[in-house]
């Protein structure tokens, strides 16, 4: 309790926590000069000091009737602000150091107000760089208040503000609570006057690139009646950025508010949402600002009201649908000195509610504690974002080489104010403080190789709050490297492309230029990136080489140095790698730039016996010249090739060279002829380069020649010719030869790949009544070994056993195609081993992309797996890979292990499933070498689930990204997505922020040959709108099925974006037409006119009632009703009903002459503004308006007479009008009577004689003129 000597009425501003609970605030009077006071009240063991301590007490000098919070700094420095005094009377910032025993005994001064920002009110925030922020509630150019900063210097603050915001009245005026900032820096606060309707507004000044807008962002103004008047205390924000606060005045009983002004996607609703209406019980006229508790309840205090009228401490409970409409009031007040909290509440963690009450009557003031409440404390909210900086892949996957680095982060706004401690484990590494926004950084940490551990740790009044762990990783080790090859081996030749690969110890990446490796035979290799990512794997990168002429061969490629160009290639880290392991060569892969290519046979097939002659035609790359011998080169059947010159020189072709074989009868038959040497004999052959070629291609088959003098095999046929064979079954190989021949002297035998053997059935030969056909028997023996459709049976050799096979001329016949397989007949001669069970681990759960699944298969007996990696398919698109290694380390041959790495780009499965199985190439075999029954490996684990991210929209390119568009401008957009995607039965579009439709271009995007990837075309119509920025609002599927592999429906919700480079420029909104209703017509006093304006495209109408100002001097007014029945936007009708006024006069064409919005706003929707309305002064055809005859020379007054006197015949008559001095003669056409005249004051001094006489309304508005 206050007692005038320690501090009289504190006032507005909340009470703060320091890191031991003492509470500090102000008071607005009191102390020992009357000014008021900064205090304290230390925290003790059994709760708080009865007494406040002074810390100081103001002077005038330094500063008089401090209202507002206090701001504490990292170090404990306390600083506020003064409404009055200081060197000009005008308020002041003050500054109250932290000192080893306590704080200093006198503020210190940072700035003194003048009128040109005078007396702050509220309290302060502060940014990152310790930059002050507040508001003052007069001064100005306009004494309304401003919004100003005190920047931070090196030496401590500027000594004079700098004006942020004026303001006018009409965006606000008389600031009183403090600011606050969001997470992007942008300032909120409350004016208690000023805006639409001169009741209070919220604010906010949005931060700009230089530093802040130069006028603030008037979101809501109050209307003084239903949503409240004057907010006088500081607003709060919700992690939505919801913005809370309280209105002095206003709302259902006009004692004040509780609001929330509701962020959307599009900004702030212009409107506030009134949550509470405060009424006597409950409490009246609340100052202070809310606090928030962790279920979202909001609670303040109002300085009147309650049980006692000396005001209240109220609740607004947060409900599944918003907030309750009732407010609690938790507490009364009731008496003289414990009355009139005007400030708002803080909490501890406890949930204990704190704050002031300023005492009315003669009283003090207090500060107070109450429990109970039902607060749930709300710790602070952290968050690490990175590091700086990282070097690594992004800016924040907290990988960097640089040891020494800054940790960045965010809290949230509420506890921007807060001490942050950031540790790397349990190590505490540094402290710092939040900008007002919420951001913070923490500079000069040391990181440890490998991975650190951070977190960052604050605590508040309300507890303590601790980050997420932020790993950061420090690499500064360099990769090294060493060299592949594809192919590995062979020898390449002119225009062959050979790569190498790079594989590094970690991930790299490359940027900013094409590195090449210079290679030992002088050619260049290049870096490929597209046959890099085709690797994928991050650690190889690969260099492409085209063997090109001019280079030279060599036995073994190595690279001899590497060239960067400009490029960059370091780990994800930054480092730069070891490049000492690139000079190892590669065995085996050698280079001839100069080789034979092919060889052609002429005749290419046939058979060919003694005398006949072959040419053979070797093919080179390129050119080669011959001297100095005679090269042959030896064939298969023992006979020669011999170059022959002459035919070589009369092809014209250096490329080309000729070899001759004639036949001989020394020669051994063969089934294909083949070169199998060659012999240059002193002979000189070389390209151009003077480098010998390379002949390996040129030793080649020829299998559709054959050379024979004796019978050959034809054809094997089976009989039977597919099927599982057994023990004990009979196959029936018959053999065809090219000729008849007899079997004498023995048994012929055919050996078999599974060790079975055939054997010449001598009757079953002669049954078949053909001499060209030789039949052998086979049955099946339990001994022999089983063959499956993967491992062929097939004839592996055959053996006469002494026997004579000769045909007619008594030559020996060639059985050396008996060599044939049989891939449609499986022999089982033993068990075949099966799988017993496939075991996953993890067995169950859900997986994720990167996570590992491994299967472990368990045969029925040994198998081995041999010259490739066995996979097999799973449900989701994945594959589980054969592991040979983890296979071998169970140390036990009936088991096999495959794994399977989740992609990303695997589809989402409830029950993971195998469901094909690939050999790739491999042999998997069991002792006896039969291969496995794998049936039983197609099986399915109820339990394991697969969850990969959703097939959604990832980016969106527009082309041109830059671009102002008119009518008929095309822009193209590219939606890339995560994974494939297929669209059926319809055509999707894209609707635009213009009014205008994308539509899909399956041509275009075919054309892409990226299944990612979806082309939608944009052209511009006359009819769209003008837009600065052209966005994508939303996706209209228009029958069409857009859909992953796996049937799932693609997500578009990452489509909606922004094109802030591209705008729309189409024709104005013009007036089209303008008609009038009825037509045809002479319209008068009494008669209603219809104008509709017809427009080039849809407008709407609010904010007003717009009129035309009509040539005739009347008015025609906006029907909102009539416009809206018509159905049509592009029209707008104006009701026009004529009336005798001194106003209006005759007109034979009815006209507008001018538009008059009235407040209204007339709008197309674009960016344009306003729609062009010249046209609508466009007379109105055949509709004319007549209030009378005007007869200027005849004076309107008692002496005034209508006399009409008709016609004999009835044709017509004379209508006579005199004044006593003059008259006017009139001839009329038809039928009148006197009665039908009337006489009027034209208001000119005039006379206007109507017909008919005006009667009713129409009377009495001409007779209410002031003119009369």
């Amino acid at each position: 309790m206050f007692n005038g000597t320690n501090g009289s009425a504190p006032e507005f501003g909340n009470l703060i926590f320091d890191s031991n609970g003492n509470l500090f605030g102000t008071t607005l009077r009191g102390g020992a000069y009357g000014y008021g006071t900064v205090f304290e009240i230390p925290k003790t063991a059994n709760g708080y000091a009865s007494a406040p301590t002074v810390l100081v007490s103001f002077t005038s000098s330094n500063g008089a009737y401090p209202s507002g919070s206090l701001l504490a700094d990292a170090n404990g420095n306390l600083f506020g602000t003064t409404v009055s005094g200081g060197a000009a009377g005008q308020g002041t910032v003050f500054e109250i150091a932290k000192t080893d025993s306590g704080y200093a005994n006198a503020p210190t001064t940072l700035v003194s107000f003048t009128s040109a920002n005078a007396s702050p009110n509220g309290g302060l925030i502060a940014d990152a760089n310790g930059n002050l922020f507040g508001t003052t509630s007069s001064g100005g150019p306009n004494n309304a208040g401003t919004v100003f900063e005190i920047a931070k210097t090196a030496n401590g603050y500027a000594s004079a503000p700098t004006t942020l915001i004026n303001f006018n009245y009409s965006n606000g005026g008389n600031p009183s609570g403090s600011l606050i900032a969001d997470a992007n820096g942008n300032l909120f606060g409350t004016t208690s006057s000023g805006g639409a309707s001169a009741s209070g507004t919220v604010f906010e000044i949005a931060k700009t690139a230089n530093g802040y807008a130069s006028t603030p962002t008037t979101l809501v103004s109050f209307n003084g009646r239903s949503n409240g008047a004057q907010p006088r205390g500081s607003l709060i924000m919700d992690a939505n950025g919801n913005l809370f606060g309280t209105t002095n005045r206003g709302g259902a009983n006009q004692y004040g508010t509780v609001f929330e002004i509701a962020k959307s996607a599009n900004g702030y609703a212009s409107a506030p949402t009134t949550l509470a209406s405060f009424d006597s019980q409950g409490g009246v006229y609340p100052y202070g600002g809310l606090i928030m508790d962790a279920n979202g309840n909001l609670y303040g205090t109002t300085s009147d009201g309650g049980g006692s009228f000396d005001g209240a401490i109220f609740e607004i409970a947060k409900t599944a649908n918003g907030y309750s409409s009732n407010v609690t009031t938790l507490l009364s007040f009731r008496t003289n000195n414990s009355a009139y909290p005007t400030g708002g509440l803080i909490a501890d963690a406890n949930g204990n509610l704190y704050g002031t009450t300023m005492g009315i009557s003669g009283a003090n003031g207090t500060v107070f504690e109450i429990s109970g409440t039902g607060f749930v404390p709300v710790p602070p909210t952290l968050a690490i974002t990175g590091i700086s900086p990282d070097t690594g892949a992004s800016t924040t996957d907290g990988l960097t080489n640089v040891s020494t680095v800054a940790v960045n982060g965010t809290i949230d706004v509420a506890d921007a104010g807060q001490t942050i401690s950031v540790y790397d484990g349990a190590t505490l590494v540094g402290t710092t403080m939040a900008s007002a926004d919420g951001h913070w950084s923490l500079a000069g940490v040391t990181l440890t190789q490998g991975a650190n551990p951070l977190t960052a740790q604050a605590t508040s009044s309300q507890g303590t709050g601790t980050s997420p762990i932020f790993t950061a990783t420090l690499d500064t080790t360099p990769p090294v490297v060493s060299v592949g090859a594809s192919p590995i081996a062979g020898t390449e030749h002119l225009g062959q492309t050979i790569t190498l690969v790079l594989s590094f110890s970690e991930a790299m990446k490359v940027s900013g230029g094409t590195p090449t490796l210079t290679l030992n035979d002088g050619g260049i290799a290049r870096y490929d990136a597209t046959a890099t990512a085709a690797l994928g794997d991050p650690t190889k990168l690969a260099f492409t080489y085209t063997v090109s002429a001019s280079d030279t061969p060599v036995d073994a490629v190595a690279v001899v140095d590497h060239n960067l160009n400009g490029a960059s290639i370091t780990d994800l880290a930054g480092n730069a790698p070891d490049y000492s392991g690139l000079s190892a060569s590669i065995p085996g892969l050698s280079v001839r730039p100069t080789a034979v290519t092919s060889v052609l046979a002429s005749p290419s097939s046939g058979t060919e016996s003694i005398g006949q002659t072959i040419t053979l035609t070797l093919v080179f790359n390129q050119g080669v010249t011959v001297s100095g011998g005679t090269p042959t080169f030896t064939l298969n059947n023992g006979g020669t090739a011999v170059y022959d010159a002459a035919a070589t020189a009369a092809l014209g072709d250096p490329t080309k060279m000729v070899l001759s074989y004639t036949v001989a009868a020394s020669d051994s038959p063969t089934n294909a002829l083949a070169i199998v040497r060659g012999d240059q004999n002193g002979a000189v052959i070389v390209d151009a380069t003077g480098h010998g070629p390379d002949f390996t291609a040129a030793f080649t088959s020829f299998p559709g020649i054959q050379i024979q003098s004796g019978a050959s095999v034809v054809s094997v046929v089976a009989s039977p010719t597919d099927g599982v064979e057994h023990v004990g079954d009979v196959l029936t190989f018959t053999i065809s030869m090219n000729r008849a021949v007899s079997v004498s002297g023995g048994t012929p035998t055919l050996q078999l790949s599974n060790n079975g053997t055939a054997v010449y059935d001598a009757a079953a030969t002669a049954a078949l009544g053909d001499p060209t056909k030789l039949v052998f028997s086979y049955t099946v023996a339990a001994s022999d070994g089983s063959v499956s459709s993967m491992n062929p049976l097939y004839v592996a050799f055959g053996s006469q056993n002494g026997a004579a096979i000769l045909d007619s001329t008594g030559s020996a016949s060639d059985f050396s195609a008996t060599g044939t397989g049989f891939p449609g007949i499986q022999i089982d001669a033993a068990a075949q081993v099966t799988v017993k069970s496939v075991v996953a681990s993890p067995s169950s759960g859900i997986e994720q992309a990167g996570d590992t699944i491994v299967f472990t298969m368990t045969m029925s007996g040994a198998v081995t797996v041999s010259g490739g990696t066995p996979t097999f398919t799973l449900n989701n698109g994945g594959k589980a890979i054969y592991d040979a290694a983890a296979t071998a380390a169970l140390n036990d041959p009936t088991r096999l292990v495959f794994k399977y790495t989740v992609g990303a780009s695997d589809f989402s499965a409830n029950d993971l499933t195998f469901v094909r199985g690939d050999q790739n190439g491999a042999i998997i075999v069991d002792a006896a070498w039969h291969g496995p029954d794998f049936s039983a490996a197609f099986t399915n684990f109820p339990g394991l689930a697969i969850v990969t991210p959703a097939t959604a929209v990832t980016s969106v390119i527009a082309s041109p990204a830059t671009q102002i568009l008119f009518s008929g401008s095309t822009v193209t957009f590219t939606l890339t997505m995560n994974r494939p995607v297929t669209i059926t039965g319809g055509t999707p579009t894209l609707a635009l922020n213009d009014g205008g439709t994308a539509t899909y271009d399956a041509t275009a995007t075919a054309a892409l040959g990226d299944p990612t990837k979806l082309v939608f075309k944009y052209t511009v119509s006359a009819s769209d709108l003008t837009t600065t920025s052209l966005g994508i609002v939303r996706e209209v599927a228009n029958g069409a099925a857009i859909v992953d592999q796996s049937g799932a429906a693609a997500d578009f919700s990452g489509a909606i974006t922004n094109f802030p480079n591209i705008g729309v420029l189409t024709a104005a909104t013009t007036v089209t037409s303008v008609t009038g209703s009825p037509s045809g017509v002479t319209e008068q006093p009494g008669d209603v006119i219809t104008i509709t304006f017809t427009m080039s495209r849809a407008v709407t109408v609010t904010g007003g009632t717009p009129t035309l100002t009509l040539n005739d001097g009347g008015t025609a007014t906006y029907d909102a009703a009539a416009t809206a029945a018509l159905g049509d936007p592009t029209k707008l009708v104006f009701s026009y009903a004529v009336r005798a006024d001194y106003n209006v006069h005759n007109v034979d064409s009815l006209a507008v002459v001018q538009k008059n919005n009235n407040g209204a706003v007339i709008s197309d929707g674009s960016a344009r503004g306003e729609p062009d309305f010249t046209a609508m002064t466009t007379p109105i055809a055949n509709l004319a308006v007549k209030v009378g005859i005007d007869l200027a020379n005849i004076a309107f007054g008692p002496s005034t007479t209508l006399g009409y006197a008709a016609n004999p015949d009835n044709s017509g008559g004379v209508l006579t009008v005199s004044d006593g001095t003059h008259s006017s003669a009139i001839t009329l056409l038809g039928q009148y009577a006197a009665a039908d005249f009337h006489a009027w004051s034209d208001f000119h001094g005039g006379t206007l004689v109507t017909d008919p006489g005006l009667t009713g309304a129409a009377a009495a508005t001409f007779l209410s003129s002031p003119h009369t």
